[in-house]
């Protein structure tokens, strides 16, 4: 009988399969019993549920087994229900914690959009600040250098060439060449006698009328010939105004 049994097994592969399946069953059974052993004196701590492979293997070989005896006691079924139970809520957890991540990295991204936006908008603005500062610095600039044209072109020549560079405005451009069109003045000081004269430019500095006591006498800048001359009535006083004009 011995032999036959044997023969039979070695000829039979299905039922040899029947058995070996069995057998890995009955060692899965074993270690599931140990398993849900240690889970109870454990008092029924997650930690010592099964998981990964041990779970899905064991959800293969017993989970809705359909058999007319249960394989499993209850001890053992309640064990393998509770780490399913267990692996749901841990996908639930990492489902909620990838979409928390997701959220995060999406609030990040408009933050930072939101401050380069702001930071870009801020370079802006003090970019035109320093510009509004330039164009009023050139601005002066131009203004002295048209005041100085008639009187003295020279400086207002290398004024009109300092407000195009710092700024090459409309403002700029007429007074650089409007001091390039000026002809340039001789210097000339009238050889008044006596005591240093009071001297102002006059008729928009064309004319050069100089004050030594009551003499007064008018000189033509560019010719460099006296024009007029007279007394003033007692009592005058005359004094140049910084800005070289009479008062």
């Amino acid at each position: 009988m011995h032999l036959a049994h044997e023969a039979l097994i070695t000829c039979w592969p299905r039922l040899r399969g029947w058995i070996d399946e069995d057998r890995e069953r009955l060692r899965h059974h074993r270690r599931l019993s140990d398993a849900a052993g240690t889970w109870l004196e454990h008092d029924r701590d997650p930690g010592t549920l099964y998981r990964g492979t041990r779970l899905a293997r064991a959800e293969e070989l017993f989970a809705g087994d359909n058999e007319p005896y249960q394989v499993l006691t209850m001890t053992e079924q309640v064990f393998l229900d509770a780490a399913i139970a267990n692996r749901a809520a841990e996908q639930r957890a990492v489902t909620r914690s990838r979409r928390r991540s997701r959220f995060l990295a999406v609030a990040l991204s408009a933050v930072l959009v939101v401050a380069s936006l702001a930071g870009l908008g801020a370079w802006h603005l003090r970019r035109d600040a320093e510009e509004q500062r330039t164009d009023t610095a050139a601005r002066r600039v131009a203004e002295v250098a048209d005041s100085l044209r008639t009187t003295d072109p020279r400086t207002a020549m290398l004024l009109g060439v300092a407000a195009w560079r710092i700024s090459p405005l409309p403002e700029s451009r007429r007074a650089l060449l409007g001091a390039l069109a000026q002809p340039e003045l001789r210097s000339f000081t009238d050889p008044a006698p006596g005591a240093d004269p009071v001297r102002f430019l006059v008729d928009s500095g064309r004319a050069l009328l100089s004050v030594a006591g009551r003499t007064w006498r008018t000189w033509d800048v560019a010719t460099q010939h006296r024009l007029r001359a007279g007394l003033l009535p007692k009592g005058t006083a005359i004094a140049a105004s910084p800005d070289g004009r009479g008062s």
